[in-house]
């Protein structure tokens, strides 16, 4: 990010009279933007404010700012940004930079990263209340300098407004359906093992027969499951900084931006079986974002007393028959566990 672009960014919201530019309010962190009024929206759900078309000089492809918050309990920051590069990394995402800035006298903890030719920024603001503001930047790696500066101007305008609390935690467009399972009473047998690492910890990921590994990249190892027609993708992390919950909404929440229009859940429980492990599930089926066609997806996390856990994804884009692959799948997830070496 240059000098240059900075101040020329800077000036366009300075010559913008207050009639040009439009607040954008995050009530359950008590804060305001103003962003112009001519920057296109996009569909925005859950828990986003605005998702907004960044027109960048001399270009046809846009760049895009979404405004919005989190509920989270952190409290230290660097522990918070340490998390999220260590999520971003297990996703494929290159760490490019992370600091720290103080906004209205809160620390605005700062991520860059990269990923697939598209680089982003993402910022959150660590104030007293639990609803965290956030704001993210992104677009095409090659443009990204001219777009970057509007997330400084864009918080240069910030303010105070009225504090609403979120009535609900809800994902938009999703019909929730509940689901527990009785625990086995014996944790069936696993003679495949693969080798892995959690934590800078060697342990050994456990299968039943007939699985196939596919491939091992890093912490996560794909492998066939037979009567599925895609892999399945098992990660593991060492909960200290990773706490489970938080990689399971991460991995989850990213799930969902997989679909458009009205999407279908189930949410899932299994007790401790005869390996203490217990298993937390969101199944998913819809319609492909990327395709239009009826796409299915399922996360898992598997958690034990140790400090290791699994996070498994599973995702099939065509004719899915739900029942059956869900049962496949729910058996596999509630075999494989994670032991030490």
């Amino acid at each position: 990010m240059t000098v240059v672009s900075i101040l020329l960014t800077s000036l366009v919201f300075q010559s913008a009279k207050a009639g040009d530019l439009r607040p954008v309010n995050v009530k359950p962190a008590g804060l305001s933007v103003s962003v112009p009024k001519s920057w296109a929206q996009n569909p925005v759900e859950g828990s986003l404010s605005a998702s907004l078309k960044v027109p960048i000089a001399d270009s046809k492809v846009f760049g895009k700012m979404e405004i919005g918050y989190v509920n989270d309990e952190s409290k230290d920051v660097d522990e918070f940004l340490q998390a999220t590069k260590s999520i971003l990394v297990t996703g494929g995402n290159t760490v490019e930079r992370q600091w720290k800035v103080d906004i209205m006298t809160s620390p605005l903890a700062l991520t860059r990263y990269s990923k697939a030719g598209s680089t982003t920024v993402r910022g959150v603001l660590f104030r007293s209340s639990k609803s965290k503001f956030v704001i993210s930047i992104s677009s095409p790696t090659d443009v990204f300098e001219k777009v970057e500066p509007f997330l400084l101007s864009t918080l240069e305008s910030m303010k105070e407004v009225k504090v609403v609390q979120p009535k609900k935690e809800v994902v938009a467009q999703e019909k929730n359906i509940l689901i527990s399972r009785d625990p086995l009473k014996h944790a069936p047998k696993l003679p495949i093992k693969q080798q892995m690492t959690a934590g800078g910890k060697t342990v050994f990921v456990n299968f039943p027969a007939g699985t196939k590994i596919q491939s091992v990249d890093g912490s996560t190892v794909s492998c066939s499951v037979p009567g599925l027609p895609s892999p399945v993708l098992v990660t593991t992390f060492s909960a200290e900084g990773n706490p489970p919950s938080l990689i399971f909404q991460t991995k989850a929440a990213e799930s969902s931006k997989l679909f458009a229009g009205a999407v279908q859940r189930f949410d899932q429980t299994s007790a401790n079986h005869g390996d203490k492990q217990v298993r937390d599930f969101i199944w998913r089926t819809g319609t492909s974002e990327k395709s239009g066609g009826p796409l299915m997806t399922c996360n898992c996390v598997t958690t034990q007393a140790a400090p290791m856990f699994l996070s498994s994804f599973y995702q099939f884009e065509g004719t899915v028959q739900f029942t059956k692959d869900r049962s496949i799948l729910t058996k596999f997830l509630t075999a494989i566990n994670l032991t030490e070496k």
